[in-house]
């Protein structure tokens, strides 16, 4: 049968002691904005944090390492790498399905 391979990652944001100053001058940047955690740290964010426990990039919203160790899931039939999360899609090579084996789940 299909299956999708589900996962969440982790990481937790430190923020240094911060003036009145350094938030206003923050927010007068307005990448803030539209920003989940009203900051953006692949921007001017990261002067806000004293660390981080895990990975950036989970943070900013694509886990790249948790993705890394994934399985990459492939066309049965031609191989062709599938979109995170489909069961079936069309390219334009037309239409794509995977199946997984048990043990491979």
């Amino acid at each position: 049968g299909y299956g999708i391979t589900l996962f969440c990652d982790e990481a937790d944001v430190v923020f240094k002691t911060l003036s009145d100053e350094d938030i206003e001058s923050y927010i007068a940047l307005g990448e803030w904005k539209g920003a989940a955690g009203g900051y953006r740290l692949q921007k001017n964010g990261w002067r806000l944090v004293e660390y981080i426990e895990g990975d950036w990039t989970t943070i900013v919203g694509l886990p790249i390492k948790r993705l890394q160790r994934s399985k990459p899931l492939r066309c049965s039939r031609c191989r062709l790498l599938c979109p995170l999360g489909a069961k079936t899609w069309r390219s334009q090579y037309g239409s794509h399905e995977y199946a997984l084996k048990d043990s491979e789940r």
